[in-house]
């Protein structure tokens, strides 16, 4: 995948050197049309729910969350917790207990700007002793996942979609801002994706 080619989409969807918080910005055509593609998008449910069904199908043995937020976000946005058949506790730290203080769960970003998708495995530890979080993002997958990953792909490659890897997700944007990411900090993923979290 060649990044002009994404970035030159981005810039369909972003001003060049306007800052966010400027009427200029806000009616700009390129954020116009971000927001006219996050609306259809938000209005299209029997589209989300056809994701919802396929995720479930493909991890059905594991729990789907939904975090989707399209009022404020551009993608789908799901988290699975990869433990199979654990039910989710009424808190964290009891399903980090029942979990022996590590927990992992798949993160999975859908755009509806452009037809990217990315997915990223997270590891979660609660150390006992000094009683603090600690979160890792994983390189490598579990084999145990090799058929539902597969199974992933098949889906999201059937729809149309072109997985994202993390080089491509970092780069940065030049001479654009998000609503949370100043000119300089916008990456690829808080401009396809969200900018509420960091990669």
């Amino acid at each position: 995948m060649k990044i002009l080619k994404i970035l030159n989409q981005i810039y369909r969807y972003y001003p060049k050197n306007i800052p966010f918080n400027t009427e200029k910005y806000q009616n700009s055509n390129e954020y116009l049309e971000q927001l006219r593609k996050r609306k259809i998008a938000y209005e299209n449910l029997e589209y989300k729910y056809c994701i919802e069904d396929n995720l479930r199908t493909i991890f059905k043995d594991y729990i789907v969350f939904d975090w989707t937020d399209l009022k404020n976000y551009n993608c789908y946005e799901y988290r699975i917790l990869l433990h199979k058949n654990q039910p989710i506790l009424d808190d964290d730290i009891k399903l980090i207990t029942m979990l022996k203080n590590e927990r992992l769960d798949l993160f999975i970003f859908i755009s509806i700007l452009e037809k990217y998708y990315y997915v990223q495995f997270n590891k979660t530890i609660y150390d006992l002793k000094t009683n603090k979080w600690i979160f890792k993002i994983l390189d490598k997958y579990p084999e145990n996942l090799k058929m539902e990953l597969d199974n992933l792909k098949k889906f999201f490659s059937s729809e149309g979609y072109i997985e994202l890897t993390e080089s491509i997700i970092k780069e940065k944007v030049n001479s654009v801002e998000t609503e949370l990411d100043e000119t300089g900090e916008s990456t690829v993923f808080s401009c396809i994706f969200t900018d509420v979290m960091k990669i």
